[in-house]
């Protein structure tokens, strides 16, 4: 019975932006986020997941820089509960916040950068609610297999090296 509503936008280069006349995807702004909790919410949304396509200025960073800071604190502010985010191509970091969590990025899980081991390596993640709070949180390490299937792998066996680096630019440890 609990409505989740899942709101998104784009802060990486060469997208095309989408406009009152055109296609495209919502560009990440403090005014498109007002507007997408808030169409969230009229619709009787219980939780609002934001998930940005982050940028933070590079990609390929397991941690949350400039932009992405400042943009983390206008969800936190317009009502965000949660935060899954994407884009940086490398796994987390994870942030414990008043209301919520945010898990800045799960990894490229598919993307086809096989030129780097971080760019294979990444977790699947498991949230659980009771009514709209967010209780609990699974993660899951995974490898990509000859570019082309996700396989998970042992949290304390090689698994352990992704969940270091979320951990190591993470706000709560393990």
């Amino acid at each position: 019975g609990v409505k989740i509503a899942f709101v998104a936008w784009n802060d990486v280069p060469g997208v095309r932006q989408a406009t009152a006349d055109s296609y495209g995807v919502p560009w990440l702004t403090k005014t498109n986020i007002i507007r997408s909790v808030r169409r969230a919410e009229a619709a009787g949304a219980d939780v609002v997941i934001c998930d940005p396509q982050w940028w933070g200025g590079a990609e390929y960073h397991s941690d949350l820089r400039g932009d992405q800071l400042t943009q983390l604190q206008w969800f936190q502010d317009i009502g965000c509960d949660d935060v899954i985010g994407a884009g940086t191509h490398l796994a987390g970091p994870m942030v414990l916040w008043p209301h919520g969590l945010v898990m800045a990025s799960e990894g490229n899980l598919v993307f086809g950068q096989d030129w780097w081991q971080q760019t294979q390596e990444g977790i699947l993640m498991t949230a659980a609610f009771s009514g709209s709070r967010l209780v609990n949180v699974h993660l899951y390490p995974y490898v990509m297999v000859f570019n082309a299937r996700s396989d998970l792998t042992d949290p304390e066996g090689d698994g352990h090296y992704v969940l270091d680096r979320v951990w190591a630019n993470s706000t709560v440890g393990y």
